[in-house]
Formats: structure tokens, C-alpha cells, sequence
């Protein structure tokens, strides 16, 4: 966890929200100039899809809760 740039991922239609895309390249401009990485919340029922679309954005980690309580949150 040492020097891990977090940001909360939001989808839109099941695909990645235009803010979480910004999100991603800011963590990732983070984490480099502190020598680090970005990683991923995501709250969400289908989490681990999720994952799968922010590791394509060159996130290297995601912590996830997948619920189907998350459904409309």
C-alpha cells in the first residue's frame, strides 16, 4: 500500500464514467511523481468486471466488494 494514489471508480451504463477516466489519468500522474501506483475502489455489484475495464487503463490494482446490495449506489 506504500504510496498508492486511491480514487472511487463510477460507472455509467456498466461502462466507466467519463470523471473516473479522469480519475485514472490523475492517480496515475500521482503516483509517479511519488514513486507509487494508482489503485482502484470499487463498490460495486459487478466488481470484478469493473476491474477488468480499469486494469485496461493501466491501473495496476483494484480492491473491490462486489454486492448485490451495491446495486444502486
Amino acid at each position: 500500500m506504500a504510496n498508492e494514489i486511491w480514487f472511487n471508480v463510477e460507472t455509467v451504463g456498466g461502462e466507466l464514467a467519463a470523471s473516473t477516466k479522469e480519475l485514472i489519468a490523475k492517480a496515475r500522474e500521482l503516483a509517479a511523481a511519488l514513486g507509487g501506483a494508482p489503485a482502484a475502489l470499487i463498490l460495486h455489484p459487478q466488481a470484478s468486471r469493473v476491474a477488468e475495464q480499469v486494469f485496461g487503463y493501466g491501473v495496476p490494482k483494484a480492491y473491490i466488494v462486489e454486492n448485490g446490495a451495491l446495486e444502486h449506489y
